[in-house]
């Protein structure tokens, strides 16, 4: 026993190696990471589109994203201000999540008023995608909807966000 003295060190180094050359990651040094952000991407868009009855449209949101581990989750968000004209009858308006052109995620959206005016049609959606992947990747949005304009000038929201987070597995 070293009694009531204390002891303290200091260790300082400019580079950390595997015995192979190798750079380390958090988990050959036994540092857990699982759960944290590791990278996060953003688009932010203003310009308007207005939906088409039986086409799903591009909003112009793209992420690219590469992660570091295949054993990532991406988290994917979206919030987005809108309108929607519903004339006296239900709108389906939606808003879907593609992963390199593959549909990953739709949200249906349904409406009803019978004033025929244009109303506020905001969009929170996240969608937590599990690519097993070390690839780049690329995320859009697009919509859905012939009474319905996203980013409206008109809208409470007239600006839409679009993020994409590495989630360490």
């Amino acid at each position: 026993t070293n009694g009531d003295r204390t002891m303290t060190s200091i260790i300082k180094v400019d580079t950390l190696q595997k015995a192979n050359g190798g750079t380390p990651t958090a988990a050959d040094l036994g540092i857990n990471t699982t759960g944290t952000i590791l990278q996060v991407t953003k688009s932010v868009i203003t310009s308007q589109v207005q939906g088409v009855s039986t086409t799903w449209l591009n909003t112009a949101h793209s992420l690219v994203i590469t992660p570091k581990s295949n054993t990532s989750d991406i988290l994917i968000q979206l919030y987005s201000g809108g309108i929607s004209m519903n004339n006296g009858s239900p709108a389906d308006n939606a808003i879907r999540f593609k992963r390199n052109g593959t549909v990953i995620m739709s949200n249906d959206r349904h409406g009803y008023t019978d004033d025929g005016s244009w109303n506020n049609l905001n969009w929170s959606s996240f969608y937590i995608d599990s690519p097993s992947s070390t690839s780049t990747l690329t995320y859009t949005v697009e919509i859905y909807g012939n009474r319905a304009r996203f980013n409206d000038s008109n809208s409470v929201l007239n600006t839409s966000s679009f993020y994409a987070m590495e989630i360490a597995g």
